[in-house]
């Protein structure tokens, strides 16, 4: 969505401030947060190693396990989600909108690409 209205881009044509739907099978083009999601996985292996399915959250959502987790002293190691999406990584499963807000070169993916190169 841009300027209140949803269209169909090249992941090369995306700005800051964009929102974007996520689906399951799609390939993250930009880091953002999730602004609204449900069930959504993913598969972060490709940029952090890690081979586990990591839960996503709302911004929100997220804020609230951190004050639960604060008040009880909780361990959520991977029962928490988180709201950071990372370029270069696939959802999993899920539904929901992500606010991008980094974007080519200065994106996860962007500074690897860059470093290699």
């Amino acid at each position: 969505m841009r300027d209140s209205k949803w269209e169909n881009l090249h992941s090369k044509l995306l700005v800051v401030g964009d929102i974007i739907q996520i689906e399951e099978g799609m390939n993250i083009p930009c880091d953002g947060f999730v602004i609204k999601g449900n069930e959504v996985l993913t598969d972060e292996s490709a940029m952090t190693g890690e081979t586990d399915s990591i839960r996503k959250g709302a911004i929100l959502q997220c804020e609230g396990y951190k004050n639960k987790v604060s008040r009880e002293g909780i361990d959520c190691t991977h029962k928490c989600p988180s709201p950071i999406l990372l370029s270069g990584t696939k959802i999993i499963s899920g539904e929901g909108y992500f606010l991008c807000i980094v974007v080519g070169v200065d994106s996860c993916s962007g500074k690897i690409r860059a470093t290699l190169a």
